[in-house]
């Protein structure tokens, strides 16, 4: 899990603690799937304005994958929305979030929960991090 680790030498700056082969292969997932994610929102099977900025690499995956991501996209956005009309002030927790994009989506059509936290390794996010501030 990400973790924050501040040094009495540098008290406001944050350093990222051990990085693991379990992180590591996490994060190269988590490019993996935004490259995907990205050639489908290029190519029209989802509508995501966020997945380009966070991906910087060049989109990647053949028509299966984006069906793909167009049924998960599509299933994950409908139960989010479903649950926040139900629990307007309700909390989400995204764990293994990944470079997703959905608090993003949310937000921008008004539907952004009281509370949104995303849980991932260390690396996955700091680079979400670093993208984000880009």
């Amino acid at each position: 899990l990400a973790q924050l680790c501040i040094s009495k030498q540098s008290a406001a700056t944050p350093r990222i603690g051990h990085r693991s082969s379990a992180s590591i292969m996490s994060m190269q997932i988590a490019i993996s799937t935004a490259r995907a994610k990205r050639a489908a929102a290029e190519k029209g099977y989802v509508v995501d304005p966020f997945a380009s900025q966070l991906c910087e690499a060049e989109p990647a995956g053949d028509p299966l994958l984006h069906r793909g991501y167009y049924a998960r996209h599509r299933a994950v956005d409908l139960a989010l929305r479903a649950f926040l009309r139900e629990f307007p002030a309700g909390q989400i927790v995204a764990l293994g979030c990944g470079l997703d994009s959905s608090f993003w989506r949310l937000s921008a059509t008004g539907a952004a929960p009281a509370a949104y936290f995303e849980v991932d390794s260390e690396l996955v996010v700091a680079e979400k991090q670093r993208l984000i501030l880009l």
